[in-house]
């Protein structure tokens, strides 16, 4: 039974065969850097990155990127790090970006906004965005809005699914839009 959850799987694997994502939303600062770097001289790897078959980072940037920068961190493990495989498409890979790192704190939310678009152009609906990412939302047109196009659209889409913006509020009586 537990050998089917991705964390009795943990492989270590040179940190130089990882790639970071093009979608991270999470930033980090310098403050937040070290105290990770202490945290890992301290009590060691405690969490696994995540990643893709590929290598593609989908949880763990800020670790990883210790591992190649600091000469400390790197040498704790020989310049390896503890990897779990994620399973799901690229769509469900970004929506559990957004979820590991909602779970710990905040992060960026013009990057969020690129997620989003990222998903809607993939083909969700912004109700399938906001459920898969823990944001919950209804998706849709306001009722008498004439239906923008380009970019308007995209945005409009990004603050529903997000639930911000003007039409954050009342989001569940609408209806998705179509195309």
């Amino acid at each position: 039974m537990h050998d089917k959850q991705p964390i009795s799987q943990v492989q270590w694997v040179d940190a130089d065969s990882l790639r970071a994502n093009t979608w991270n939303p999470n930033v980090q600062t310098d403050e937040d850097k070290e105290l990770l770097r202490r945290s890992l001289l301290r009590s060691g790897w405690t969490q696994p990155i995540v990643v893709t078959p590929d290598g593609e980072i989908v949880d763990g940037f800020h670790r990883w990127c210790l591992v190649i920068e600091d000469q400390e961190v790197n040498a704790m493990t020989d310049g390896q790090v503890p990897v779990v495989r994620a399973r799901g498409d690229r769509c469900e890979l970004m929506a559990a970006t957004v979820r590991h790192n909602r779970a710990r704190g905040t992060h960026g939310v013009l990057r969020m906004a690129d997620i989003v678009i990222g998903m809607l152009d993939a083909g969700r609906t912004p109700q399938q965005v906001g459920e898969s990412s823990g944001h919950g939302c209804g998706g849709g047109r306001a009722p008498g809005r004439p239906w923008r196009h380009g970019r308007a659209r995209r945005r409009w889409r990004v603050q529903r699914s997000m639930g911000t913006g003007r039409w954050a509020r009342g989001v569940n009586r609408y209806r998705a839009p179509s195309g």
